[in-house]
C-alpha cells in the first residue's frame, strides 16, 4: 500500500468531525456536488422570491377587485376598503419576508458564481 491510500481514511475522518461540530457548514466532497448545492439554493430563493411576490399580488389584487364589483353590482350602497391594522402588519410581514429572501437569494448568488 502506499502511503497516499493510507492517508484517505484520514482525510475523511478530518472531514467527518469537522462537519460534526459545525453543522454549518456544508461538506463537500466534489466540485459537481457543490455546484448542485449552491444550483439548487439559488433555485430555492428565487422560487420564494416568486411566491412572495405572487401571493401579495393576489392579495392586494383580489381583495381590491372584490370591492370594484361589489360596488358595481349593488346599486343600493357603496362598498369602501378601508385597510386597517392586519393588512398593513400583513404589508409589513411580506416586506420583512421579501428582504429576508433577497438577502438569502444574493448569499446564494454569490456561493453559485465563487463555486
Amino acid at each position: 500500500m502506499s502511503g497516499m491510500t493510507k492517508m484517505v481514511p484520514f482525510f475523511v475522518g478530518v472531514y467527518v468531525l469537522f462537519a460534526a461540530f459545525w453543522p454549518q457548514r456544508v461538506l463537500f466532497f466534489s466540485a459537481a456536488q457543490r455546484r448542485n448545492t449552491t444550483g439548487g439554493m439559488l433555485y430555492t430563493w428565487t422560487l420564494a422570491a416568486i411566491v412572495l411576490t405572487i401571493a401579495i399580488s393576489i392579495n392586494t389584487a383580489f381583495v381590491d377587485e372584490i370591492t370594484r364589483l361589489l360596488d358595481e353590482n349593488i346599486p343600493l350602497m357603496r362598498v369602501v376598503l378601508v385597510r386597517k391594522l392586519g393588512w398593513t402588519l400583513s404589508a409589513a410581514a411580506f416586506g420583512c419576508a421579501y428582504a429576508a429572501v433577497f438577502c438569502s437569494f444574493v448569499a446564494a448568488l454569490i456561493l453559485r458564481v465563487r463555486a
